[in-house]
């Protein structure tokens, strides 16, 4: 869990610098991350784990995966 939050905190800090406005990631992306939530341990995917830590009302989060549609997270952003 712990590379987990380092990669989120890494990735939040560019984000919040203003370094960039979007991250792409490629790659093995159908890996499960290890979550910890309300004390019960479970897996998700990757796109579950980032939509799961990063669904702020300040974001607008696409999500884009190859060979599916591009989809908003949240239908008011769309």
């Amino acid at each position: 869990m712990e590379s987990g939050n380092n990669f989120l905190r890494t990735a939040g800090r560019v984000l919040n610098a203003g370094q960039s406005r979007a991250l792409i990631l490629t790659g093995n992306i159908h890996d499960v991350f290890h979550t910890n939530k309300g004390g019960k341990d479970d897996y998700s995917s990757l796109v579950e784990y980032l939509t799961g830590n990063w669904n702020l009302s300040s974001l607008i989060l696409i999500v884009y995966e190859l060979n599916g549609p591009i989809r908003f997270l949240r239908e008011k952003d769309a």
